[in-house]
C-alpha cells in the first residue's frame, strides 16, 4: 500500500522504474564510493595500491581507469534502475536517449535533487558548527 504523496514508479522504454528502498540506495552509494579503487586495481592486476601509486604516472592511471569505465557505469545504472545490465546493454529500445530518460525518472522518483540539496545544507551547518550548536541549545533548555 502506498501512503506516500510521491509516485512509486514510472514506465520508461517499456521498463518499470521504481522508487528505491533506502537499504538498496545505501548499498548503491557504497558501491559508487568503491569505484575508483576497484577501477585502479582492475587496471593493474596483481599490484597493491602502494605499488601502483609509486610506479604509475597520473596519465597511466587515468588511461587505465577509462578503459574500465563503461562496464562500471552500466553496473551502477543497473543497480540504481533495478534493470539487468545485459538488458541495458543490449535492448535497442533503450539506447542512450532511453537510458537518460530512465535515469531522469529514477532521479525524480527518488527526489535526488532535493535530497542532495538537503544533505549539502546540513553538511554546511555541521561544518560551520550551527547544527551542533542547535543541539546543545536544545539539550540545555530541556
Amino acid at each position: 500500500m502506498n501512503n506516500s504523496p510521491f509516485p512509486v514508479s514510472r514506465t520508461v522504454c517499456g521498463y518499470e522504474i521504481k522508487r528505491m528502498p533506502l537499504g538498496r540506495f545505501i548499498r548503491a552509494i557504497d558501491k559508487i564510493g568503491r569505484i575508483p579503487v576497484e577501477m585502479i586495481m582492475a587496471a593493474f592486476p596483481g599490484k597493491t595500491l602502494t605499488e601502483i601509486g609509486s610506479q604509475a604516472t597520473m596519465a597511466e592511471l587515468i588511461t587505465a581507469m577509462m578503459r574500465n569505465t563503461g562496464d562500471t557505469v552500466l553496473e551502477i545504472l543497473s543497480e540504481l534502475l533495478g534493470i539487468d545490465t545485459q538488458v541495458l546493454e543490449n535492448d535497442v529500445n533503450i539506447g542512450l536517449p532511453g537510458l537518460l530518460e530512465m535515469f531522469d525518472a529514477w532521479m525524480e522518483l527518488n527526489d535526488i535533487e532535493n535530497f542532495t540539496r538537503a544533505v549539502r545544507l546540513r553538511a554546511a551547518k555541521i561544518r560551520d558548527g550551527g547544527f551542533m550548536g542547535s543541539l546543545s541549545a536544545r539539550s540545555s533548555s530541556a
